[in-house]
């Protein structure tokens, strides 16, 4: 992560054309991801409206949903120093491993959980006096 010591911040109007740039390299160093939304000032401070814009742009780009997720958790991490809200289209972007996972059930865990159940309901008809 970047550390925030090494963070400026501007909210000076943001212009994106690639031209304000001096090289290729430059403008490079400023997108978020592969020479897109640049979201940092040709002096190398971070523009909070391009990281607004970007945050609200990322989720609807096609390509690699790995490196939209990488980006997007390098977004928030910049919005929460600039102490800007991030938009839940972003945080769930971020999120969206550990969602994916949260809802896929485990399906060990859960034939583990009948065993007891069952095993719990065996112990029960015996002590109740009814067949185990």
């Amino acid at each position: 992560m970047i550390s925030p010591a090494q963070i400026t911040f501007t909210d000076q109007a943001w212009q994106s054309d690639p031209a304000r740039w001096r090289n290729a390299r430059q403008y490079h160093v400023s997108c978020l991801l592969d020479d897109q939304l640049p979201i940092r000032e040709p002096d190398g401070r971070y523009n909070v409206l391009a990281m607004q814009m970007a945050a609200h742009a990322l989720p609807s780009l096609a390509g690699a949903t790995d490196a939209k997720r990488t980006a997007a958790r390098q977004l928030i991490h910049l919005l929460r120093l600039a102490k800007r809200p991030a938009p839940q289209s972003l945080l769930e972007l971020a999120d969206s491993a550990v969602s994916m996972r949260a809802t896929t059930p485990d399906l060990t865990a859960l034939a583990e959980r009948v065993v007891a159940v069952q095993a719990q309901a065996a112990r029960i008809r015996r002590r109740d006096g009814g067949e185990g």
